[in-house]
């Protein structure tokens, strides 16, 4: 698993490059880049922190780390297939803060909000998409621009699998879950999760710097051939070769 903080560490150095991280006000994603550049600090930690908390034999942490991840790159994921993605995506960010202000304004009587940051949210949120599909409806409209039978199902598959086993479980400190299933695959589950996330997170946005499907394909491979030819579990070409998208803003 290390080798995922290895591969996104580098895919930051090579995208940040070629498109330097936007500096200045205002402070919140407004944009695409700002997106990933804040998306591939987000997995470089996440790495960190489940490599980390396996080592000390506290997995139930690292499924909680990855599955936040894994779901941070589904929504990016999710947005690379819509007309206005990543404004839409950025708008319901910016809404879900707004509510979580107004209940804080609500409960206590005052606002975490500066006047000019509820308004910048507030001109965000416009951009938010009406309907706001589950992490299982997400997972479906990406599977269904998917060009084999393969890849669609390797998508489809991802929520029963990955999010509602044993990292949601984790995430919601199940703890009868946790004292039966708390096995050698679940590990391997949080194993599959973080190479999904950053494998999809590479796919969702190498086009940005110029990189076609097999360029991705090649760098991401070039991380996991060792582990490949020892026969461990990790990449697998379902990972590396799917949902790749165009570089449209």
């Amino acid at each position: 698993m290390a080798r995922c903080k290895t591969l996104i560490a580098k895919y930051r150095e090579i995208y940040v490059d070629h498109i330097p991280v936007r500096l200045g006000d205002p402070a919140i994603p407004i944009r695409g880049h700002d997106v990933v550049h804040r998306a591939l600090d987000y997995g470089t930690g996440a790495a960190d922190g489940v490599v980390h908390f396996l080592n000390v034999g506290q997995p139930w942490f690292a499924a909680n780390i990855v599955r936040t991840y894994l779901e941070l790159v589904l929504r990016i994921m999710w947005c690379r297939t819509r007309t206005n993605g990543w404004q839409e995506l950025i708008g319901w960010w910016a809404e879900e803060t707004i509510k979580a202000a107004d209940r804080f304004v609500a409960d206590l009587g005052k606002d975490p909000l500066t006047k000019s940051a509820r308004q910048l949210l507030t001109d965000q949120k416009n951009h938010a998409p009406r309907t706001k599909p589950s992490l299982d409806k997400m997972l479906r409209e990406i599977a269904g621009g998917q060009s084999s039978n393969a890849a669609r199902a390797h998508i489809e598959g991802t929520y029963a699998e990955l999010f509602k086993g044993s990292l949601h479980q984790a995430a919601h400190a199940n703890l009868v879950f946790l004292a039966f299933q708390w096995s050698n695959r679940d590990q391997l589950a949080i194993g599959r999760a973080l190479v999904r996330a950053c494998c999809w997170l590479i796919n969702s946005s190498h086009s940005y710097i110029g990189w076609d499907e097999s360029q991705a394909i090649r760098f991401m491979n070039s991380h996991f051939e060792e582990d490949r030819g020892q026969g461990k579990s990790g990449s697998n070409k379902e990972d590396r070769g799917q949902s790749t998208f165009s570089s449209e803003t």
